[in-house]
């Protein structure tokens, strides 16, 4: 509640000064971007807000991906600077403040979709589950492709749906290089397996406020690009 307390405080202040109207709003305009910045955002979860939470049914290691439905494919539209680098500051005993501004188009079935969003899925206001921290350090997604969901796999290419690919985050050199370029260590990883960077810390956190499995062949959601 603390960032409605900012925003009504600016706006009491603004009216008491004698602003303008549209002065009036760029003060509030202004106080938004700031809570955005630091990962606090405005508003409820984003997982709530826009309908997410527990959006997926439990998953079913007998049924191939083609038969398990809703199909999720995120678009990231901005990243926070640097979000190949760790999620969690050990030092600081903190976690990163930012937001990713994602699109969703979810697939109901092979015909049917609906686009949410775009939205944004900050740092530390979404976050729940904390993945590369304590026992979660090693729990990670099993990304070998079960041979029942190839017929159901657009392969290496990514595409908006209905069908997934075969990896969760994309693995072409553009991507990569793009990964290195927002990494401190200017290093590229294995992003469908990656539990730790502020990019994994957002991505496990959407994943499992929707209900996807984190730690099986669950390849219901996906990463189309990042942008």
């Amino acid at each position: 509640m603390a960032h409605k307390t900012l925003i009504a405080t600016a706006l009491a202040a603004a009216l008491l000064a004698g602003c303008s109207t549209e002065m009036t709003q760029q003060i509030v305009d202004g106080v938004k971007q700031n809570l955005n910045a630091r990962g606090l955002g405005a508003g409820g979860k984003a997982v709530d807000d826009n309908q997410l939470r527990n959006l997926m049914p439990q998953f079913d290691p007998g049924k191939p991906v083609g038969q398990q439905w809703p199909h999720v494919a995120v678009t990231v539209l901005k990243s926070p600077p640097m979000w190949a680098d760790l999620g969690y500051d050990s030092h600081a005993k903190r976690w990163y403040s930012g937001c990713h501004t994602l699109k969703l188009k979810i697939w109901s079935s092979a015909t049917v979709s609906r686009d949410v969003g775009p939205f944004d899925f900050c740092s530390p206001r979404d976050l729940e589950v904390k993945p590369g921290m304590g026992g979660m350090t090693e729990a990670n997604f099993n990304s070998i492709v079960r041979p029942m969901d190839l017929p159901f796999m657009t392969g290496i290419e990514r595409t908006e749906g209905p069908n997934p690919p075969r990896s969760l985050a994309p693995e072409d050199n553009a991507s990569a290089q793009l990964q290195m370029r927002n990494s401190s260590s200017a290093s590229s990883s294995n992003l469908s397996k990656d539990n730790i960077s502020k990019f994994g810390t957002m991505f496990w956190n959407l994943r499992n406020a929707m209900g996807s499995a984190l730690t099986q062949q669950d390849f219901r959601v996906w990463i189309v690009k990042i942008e």
